[in-house]
């Protein structure tokens, strides 16, 4: 779950979570990268024979990001309702030789249209052109 939470329309009754914002995007992204850092090292996953990392919404930009700018091996990587970011090439992730990668998606999502998917589809085979499954 993202670490910053807030209030949603000032009611004070529904939180919602965030990753990054616009506002100093960068420093957020490595503020959470280290946080991840942390957790990896701390958990010792560097050496767990089935490590499966999932990410939902912001959590796909924020993932895919460790993973590339790290070199984070894994069994599975499952990408629920996100983006990827723009700036992530093919050769970020041609190290997941043999990692198997699905992307889930609501049918009845309001955030996830046809040019949300057909876009994102066309992204992620680019990215990840072996051992992918996408699950409507």
């Amino acid at each position: 779950q993202a670490p910053s939470k807030y209030y949603l329309n000032g009611k004070y009754e529904h939180v919602g979570a965030s990753w990054a914002t616009r506002e100093n995007t960068e420093q957020e992204i490595e503020n959470v990268l280290a946080y991840l850092d942390e957790l990896y090292e701390k958990e010792a996953l560097k050496n767990a024979k089935n490590l499966i990392l999932f990410g939902y919404s912001q959590g796909v930009s924020i993932v895919t990001r460790w993973i590339a700018r790290r070199k984070i091996h894994c069994s599975k990587l499952i990408l629920n309702s996100g983006r990827i970011p723009a700036e992530l090439k093919p050769e970020d992730f041609a190290f997941l030789e043999g990692t198997e990668i699905s992307f889930i998606y609501g049918t009845e999502d309001p955030f996830v249209n046809k040019e949300f998917l057909e876009s994102e589809e066309k992204r992620i085979r680019e990215l990840f052109p072996k051992n992918l499954t996408f699950i409507p």
